[in-house]
């Protein structure tokens, strides 16, 4: 039986309206989903723990970690395996600072996250000093929330270790 080709038309048009609507542009801050952040270049670090975050708008932050509790100001670091480090993205809203929330990122967007490695899985991250190895940056470019870049480590801050006193690193 041969399809009318009214019927074959119809559907043809509903496959695309289909298709256009799966793949129409996103917005450049587009939050659904959750972010991934992939650090490479870090083979002088492995079995460290990674934190990384970047001011991303006023009261707004993007942090990469394996975990954080807002609540308690506590990160978990992602660990470093044959030189790189897989991260999830949130994106903190801290325009209170008594009620601080986390949401999964999936934007679109080029920033440069400021990254610490630290010895331990757990930072305080009212108190993480004590535990910081080294500082640097990763530049990277997100789509629908994931990135990877390369570390690059600061060169101020070869003797990073135990026990720096008045250094100031929020996240």
């Amino acid at each position: 039986m041969l399809f009318p080709v009214p019927l074959f038309i119809a559907i043809i048009a509903l496959t695309a309206v289909i298709w256009f609507s799966m793949t129409a542009c996103e917005n450049e801050d587009d939050d659904n989903g959750g972010g991934v952040l992939t650090i490479t270049g870090l083979d002088n670090y492995n079995g460290k723990y990674v934190i990384a975050y970047v001011d991303y708008g006023e009261n707004i932050t993007l942090i990469a970690a394996d975990s954080i509790d807002v609540k308690n100001l506590i990160a978990a670091g992602g660990e470093i395996s044959d030189g790189s480090v897989f991260l999830k993205v949130w994106k903190l809203d801290t325009s209170d600072d008594k009620n601080i929330s986390a949401a999964d990122y999936g934007g679109n967007n080029t920033v440069t996250f400021d990254v610490k490695i630290f010895k331990n899985a757990n930072v305080d991250m009212s108190n993480e000093e004590s535990d910081l190895v080294r500082i640097g940056t990763v530049k990277v470019t997100f789509k629908k929330g994931t990135a990877s870049g390369i570390f690059t480590a600061r060169s101020d801050n070869d003797n990073i270790g135990i026990g720096i006193q008045g250094a100031s690193l929020s996240i």
